[in-house]
């Protein structure tokens, strides 16, 4: 039997873990064993995320306050819990690829920024690239209209230059 304080002090840490993470990714494990879970969190905190087996009434404690509705219905059932410290995305595509390894684990939904998102939701998010990714393109695409109008404002330039050269050339052959 867990005494209140010890309670208190594992909704407290768990409340931590949820403010300082960019989302959390709520999972079901049954039927997994302490090696394969163990194996799940190793490859979860490579990127710096933790992946903690939690009870359900202490987790719904630790979130109460933060007005999601519905992700209460998510805790039902073996819940483990993956906190994102980086990027959502990386976290649930490490989890659908260890999924592939080990059928026993299965998303359920997720939290993040506030929002909640379904098992459908979180599986789409998996398959965009990396944030990294995502801000390079973005970049580059901004960058090829900037680099057009560059090359369009130069040419009157580059045109009177080579003009002129034309000029130089013809009156050298002339004399």
């Amino acid at each position: 039997m867990i005494t209140k304080e010890k309670k208190k002090e594992l909704i407290e840490n768990l409340r931590t873990l949820y403010d300082s993470s960019t989302g959390i990714i709520i999972t079901e494990y049954r039927a997994l064993s302490m090696e394969e879970i163990t194996q799940l969190r190793e490859e979860l905190k490579k990127s710096g995320d933790v992946f903690k087996v939690v009870k359900n009434t202490l987790m719904k404690r630790a979130i109460q306050d933060k007005g999601i509705e519905g992700v209460e219905e998510l805790f039902v059932g073996p819940v483990a819990v993956a906190f994102s410290k980086s990027d959502v995305g990386q976290t649930a595509k490490a989890i659908l690829d260890f999924r592939k390894k080990v059928e026993k684990v299965d998303l359920k939904g997720a939290v993040i920024d506030g929002k909640l998102y379904g098992k459908q939701e979180i599986e789409s998010i998996a398959r965009l690239p990396s944030k990294e990714v995502l801000l390079g393109q973005l970049a580059s695409a901004m960058a090829a209209p900037l680099s057009n109008l560059v090359s369009v404002l130069a040419a009157p330039i580059r045109d009177f230059v080579n003009l002129l050269n034309n000029l130089k050339d013809k009156k050298e052959k002339e004399s």
